[in-house]
């Protein structure tokens, strides 16, 4: 049988690339009788990218899993995941991929199938170039 912890609680987080955030942490930690906890989850609200060029026009929100053998970043409402060591490294590479996809996906919209074409989309709503040199 399954039981449920629900808390939440804000920190001030700064990356590797110097990018401070104050994250929302509001988290579920399922336990399951017998073996292995499940996975710790958490949701991150996220207000800024680690490249100054873009910006976020609206926070995501970045679910985490952390396991016993590495971390799962996902920005679920594009499908776009990155694993790390720990929960900063993890962000840090999901919202690094979020930017390379963006980039790429921009630069041959014309040749996008359906996915990444979607992929585009949502992360279009959600990231703006700032300086387009």
């Amino acid at each position: 049988m399954s039981s449920a912890l629900a808390n939440s609680y804000t920190i001030a987080v700064t990356s590797a690339f110097g990018v401070k955030s104050s994250l929302r942490h509001p988290y579920s930690m399922f336990v399951s009788g017998g073996h292995d906890p499940a996975p710790i989850v958490r949701n991150f609200l996220i207000n800024s990218l680690p490249d100054p060029s873009y910006k976020l026009t609206v926070p995501v929100v970045i679910s985490v899993e952390e396991m016993k053998d590495g971390t799962i970043a996902s920005f679920d409402a594009a499908n776009i995941h990155m694993s790390g060591d720990t929960t900063n490294e993890a962000i840090e590479n999901v919202l690094s991929l979020m930017l390379d996809i963006f980039e790429a996906y921009s630069a041959n919209e014309a040749a996008l199938g359906k996915e990444p074409r979607r992929q585009l989309d949502i992360l279009q709503s959600y990231i703006q170039l700032l300086n387009a040199d």
